[in-house]
């Protein structure tokens, strides 16, 4: 069997180290990484990767979640399975006995690349059942015409060739060639992960199980199956992906139309490795609204610019109103700046709470309308005095 990735030698200093530990499952030892506390965050990784590819975007999110990422069959530290193994559905059923010996119940699962449709078939075998699928350069749907019909046929055929993946690693022991490499997916990564992608692409073992992903690979019953998702997907596209033509999004939006697109420009098909704090804010935008966020949200108020000036302003002049109907005393103007302060910030966040403050902010208006018409018909009532 080809050389694999040593975690004594290979792993030595792997990011995130102190999350790791080794889970026997579905026949195979996986290599898994856990950190954080809450509710379950999984992240599956594409062809080629391993949990490297997740340094950085890991700790951000275990701030709020446990999140829980894994080297994929023959991938990384995690063993090789046989050739049906490392097809789509076996890596899917590989993935599920890993989830069972884990008792995780992912709440949220995010998928890079190639991991976005495995992720997708566990959801359509009612495997795991997420809050939301998010998938980053998801590669959801199958190659057409003249490349898919020389890609596969070559890809099994090199799979079958021992001697391939050896070349392979003697080819990039020159990092040169890793960098050229990894700039032609449209993504330029820091030098660390550069020097990881590196060490894993020189063992003859990952290379080997990278190479019989690709060979066993199907997409056409995800292709066909993606109308039936029932769980939410939300795709992060990075405009300037060389590996998964961002257009694919818009087909898969075909497919399903009610799933969700985000592009991203100027990043490429490695975007969470080259702006993970970029892809941590979208997902708390559109997806994580984080427990510290509900804390400090008061806090956020005075951080947004011009907003400020606005809410300050249309304050006072409710307060003014206030004070010329002589209706409350001091005591309620300051807590009606207050709330209208919190009303007028959730209306402007845009998202799905935003609502509760366009509704407070319409009980502002209805109360100070009514008490305009009140204060109007006792002056019209009030007897003249003789």
């Amino acid at each position: 069997m080809p050389e694999k990735p040593d975690w004594l030698r290979d792993g030595r200093d792997w990011p995130n180290r102190d999350a790791s530990r080794f889970v026997e499952a579905g026949g195979l030892r996986w290599h898994v990484q856990q950190m954080g506390q809450g509710p379950d965050i999984l992240l599956v990784h594409g062809t080629g990767a391993s949990t490297h590819s997740w340094r950085d975007l890991l700790p951000l999110l275990a701030t709020t979640h446990r999140v829980t990422a894994m080297d994929l069959p023959g991938h990384g530290f995690t063993s090789t399975p046989k050739a049906a193994g490392l097809s789509l559905p076996g890596m899917a059923n590989g993935l599920a006995a890993l989830l069972r010996t884990l008792g995780m119940t992912p709440d949220i699962v995010i998928g890079h690349s190639a991991g976005a449709p495995i992720l997708a078939r566990l959801c359509l075998d009612g495997t795991i059942a997420p809050r939301v699928l998010i998938a980053l350069n998801g590669a959801f749907l199958p190659l057409g015409g003249a490349p898919a019909q020389f890609f596969s046929p070559v890809a099994k055929l090199f799979a079958r060739i021992p001697l391939i993946p050896q070349a392979f690693s003697w080819h990039v022991a020159d990092r040169r060639v890793v960098e050229r490499l990894l700039r032609g997916t449209g993504s330029t990564i820091d030098a660390r992960g550069i020097d990881l992608y590196g060490r894993l692409m020189r063992r003859p073992g990952h290379a080997a199980a990278a190479l019989g992903m690709m060979a066993n690979w199907d997409l056409v019953p995800i292709e066909r199956d993606l109308p039936l998702l029932k769980t939410r997907l939300l795709m992060i596209v990075g405009a300037n992906d060389k590996t998964i033509p961002p257009a694919d999004a818009v087909r898969v939006q075909a497919l399903l139309p009610a799933s969700e697109l985000i592009r991203v420009p100027e990043l490429g098909h490695l975007l969470h490795e080259e702006k993970p704090k970029e892809v941590e804010e979208l997902l708390r935008k559109n997806v994580l609204f984080f427990k510290k966020e509900r804390a400090f949200l008061m806090l956020a108020f005075f951080t947004s610019g011009h907003v400020v000036d606005v809410i300050l302003v249309l304050t006072a002049i409710e307060a003014i109103i206030l004070v010329t109907l002589n209706r409350a005393g001091l005591l309620f103007h300051l807590a009606a700046g207050v709330c209208l302060l919190i009303a007028l910030r959730l209306a402007l966040v845009g998202a799905w709470y935003g609502w509760i403050g366009v509704a407070l902010l319409g009980s502002f208006v209805a109360h100070l309308l009514a008490l305009t018409m009140q204060s109007s018909g006792t002056s019209r009532r009030s007897p003249r005095r003789r």
